[in-house]
């Protein structure tokens, strides 16, 4: 029961990392970012797995829209649930 609990959480929090990806108004982000720096625009980093988008100027500084701990509690549910799992099949061969 706890890997389908990690699973489902990772899965939702991955899930509302995509939406924030896809109905994110990455351009308005950039500008935003663009007229706090006082620099152009270099690129735009974007990648599902782990989940990114982050704008790069060209001084260094860096604009992301995905939150910082979005990741990270993605990969300890898919952990979690992988731990769980192994555990399970363990107990069921030794039973």
């Amino acid at each position: 029961m706890g890997a389908v609990l990690a699973f489902v959480l990772g899965l939702l929090a991955y899930g509302a990392g995509v939406f924030m990806l896809l109905t994110g108004e990455t351009e308005e982000w950039c500008a935003k970012g663009l007229a706090s720096s006082d620099s152009h625009l270099q690129n735009m980093r974007t990648s599902l797995l782990p989940l990114e988008n982050t704008c790069v100027f060209a001084n260094g500084t860096t604009y992301a829209e995905i939150p910082a701990w979005l990741n990270p509690t993605v990969f300890a549910c898919a952990a979690i649930a992988l731990v769980c799992t192994a555990a399970a099949i363990r107990l069921e061969r030794r039973a």
